[in-house]
């Protein structure tokens, strides 16, 4: 069975999720890890699709055209969910890792103007006392 560069198997094609695109993409299942069992696409004109929204397991699994032994991964398209993918996975891995960690000179400045008050309220309940 063909593997791509990451070595998980070509298991089906489907058209890829991009609306603007008509290329044939290869569907591949992730073998290992948080996200094992869920679907992929590598389309060779946009690249590699990990997205994990439930829409886009949705459309793989009802529109894929999977190799013989991966039938089992298909949907009907009745709209029930699917076992592998965890409830709580609808969001895109980037808004998931950006929500966890402040990041840049924002989170200093609010540092910074939580020291100011401080100062300033200090200074101002210790002038205020005789």
């Amino acid at each position: 069975m063909a593997k791509t560069a990451g070595g998980n198997p070509v298991i089906g094609t489907v058209v890829c999720s991009d609306i603007e695109c008509t290329e044939q993409a290869t569907v591949h299942q992730v073998a290992s890890g948080t996200r094992k069992g869920q679907l992929y696409l590598r389309c060779p004109e946009c690249g590699c699709d990990q997205r994990k929204a439930k829409s886009l397991q949705k459309h793989i699994r009802t529109q894929a055209d999977f190799r013989e032994g991966f039938e089992h991964l298909a949907e009907s398209g009745t709209g029930t969910e699917n076992e592998d993918i965890p409830e709580n996975e609808n969001e895109d891995i980037q808004e998931d890792e950006s929500a966890e960690q402040p990041r840049g000179k924002h989170g200093l400045l609010a540092v910074a103007g939580v020291a100011v008050v401080s100062v300033v309220g200090l200074a101002l309940g210790l002038g205020g006392k005789k």
